[in-house]
């Protein structure tokens, strides 16, 4: 999956699934988790690729994998209030 983005973002890239790269070693929860559990774990494969996946199935092992380049560009975005 490619996106494109304006020209000051890097362009989001190389979206996938994650059954072959290794997983993170540690797993942080969202910040905006709430009671109903409706949240996200982010964590950083060992070759730096960015990871999510859903909290209410982490045995399942199954993540979005991101190049750093493009998981930095979306907290941008988020930050920036653009999504």
């Amino acid at each position: 999956m490619t996106t494109t983005s304006t020209s000051e973002e890097t362009p989001v890239t190389d979206l996938e699934l994650s059954h072959c790269h290794p997983q993170p070693s540690s797993w942080r929860t969202s910040t905006y988790t709430g009671r109903d559990n409706n949240c996200v774990e982010f964590g950083v494969h060992p070759l730096g690729r960015r990871a999510v996946r859903d909290t209410k199935d982490p045995a399942r092992k199954t993540t979005l994998t991101f190049p750093a380049p493009a998981w930095q560009a979306f907290l941008n975005a988020l930050s920036g209030d653009r999504i």
